[in-house]
């Protein structure tokens, strides 16, 4: 048994690490829709005017976007990472594993395994396609590449629908 001053401050604990999990769980969940929004930017705006910069302009346009994209996209991609996992490490420190507990820790394994996938999309299909993007002479690399976003788009907006059912269940 507990004694009242032990009682309180396991009870203090516990609201710490809640507050904590709730904290990285919103900067998780703002990270994700601002990431969704730019895919969805990219993919019915963006990538489908690429058509229009000819072959002679591209290298350079490309060697700006690269740099631009890594400036947008690197510090969003590490956070949405870095949230995921200390989301899923944070179901190590709850003693009571129930089925709705079970449920959470889930669809946060699942929401950071889509995230992976989507992060080897990105590097293994998406970036190869745009660098040679420039030799695109009947249209179907720049095709493929809107199809490719798709899957992107579509994987991140699954996963903003994953964290805000999360929500809206609790």
């Amino acid at each position: 048994m507990l004694t009242k001053p032990q009682h309180f401050l396991v009870t203090f604990v516990l609201l710490k690490i809640f507050i904590v999990f709730s904290l990285i769980f919103i900067i998780h969940v703002l990270v994700c829709i601002m990431v969704t929004a730019i895919m969805w930017y990219l993919q019915v705006v963006h990538l489908p005017m690429l058509r229009f910069i000819g072959a002679d302009r591209y290298e350079l346009y490309y060697r700006e976007l690269k740099m631009k994209n890594t400036l947008l996209f690197f510090p969003l991609f590490s956070l949405e990472i870095f949230t995921s996992v200390a989301l899923l490490l944070s179901f190590t420190m709850v003693s009571d594993f129930n089925p709705d507990v079970q449920n959470q820790f889930f669809l946060i394994g699942f929401s950071l395994i889509l995230l992976f996938i989507l992060h080897l999309i990105n590097f293994q299909m998406i970036r190869p396609l745009l660098s040679i993007l420039h030799t695109d002479v009947d249209g179907k690399k720049h095709q493929r590449l809107i199809y490719m976003q798709w899957i992107r788009t579509l994987g991140w907006t699954l996963r903003l629908i994953i964290l805000l059912s999360m929500i809206f269940t609790v």
